[in-house]
């Protein structure tokens, strides 16, 4: 039996670039509940607005920077594939975060487990509990 550690959404398009591949790492300000991911765990990944389509993902590997431009300096195609620079990625970290010099985890994500259609109140109970 899986256990996830921790629920978190994404934007819609990510899951698919995690799906495909393209994108390996989810960075995240290191704090509660992100800051208790470890290696080995497993984490479930819902596109943002619908809640119906899901990842469980095993995150074998979890890195601390001192900042989210570390983390972005260190990883920035592997955050953001679409991104030509990892100054794109700032924009993106920054317009999301306000500040880029905040503590970061760069989290890798190794997807096991597609769900297209979930019902919301399932999700909920995930969440929830």
């Amino acid at each position: 039996m899986i256990e996830v550690k921790v629920a978190m959404t994404v934007r819609k398009g990510i899951l698919d670039m995690f799906l495909e591949g393209k994108k390996v790492y989810e960075g995240r300000v290191k704090k509660d509940p992100y800051d208790k991911i470890k290696a080995g765990d497993y984490v479930l990944i819902a596109e943002e607005g619908t809640r119906c389509r899901f990842i469980i993902a095993r995150v074998p590997e979890v890195r601390e920077y001192p900042t989210l431009e570390d983390m972005i300096e260190n990883h920035w195609k592997e955050l953001w594939p679409p991104a030509n620079s990892k100054e794109e990625v700032n924009k993106v970290y920054e317009g999301i975060y306000g500040d880029l010099n905040l503590p970061a985890l760069a989290i890798k994500i190794e997807p096991e487990i597609y769900f297209e259609g979930f019902l919301e109140k399932h999700w909920k109970k995930l969440v929830e509990s």
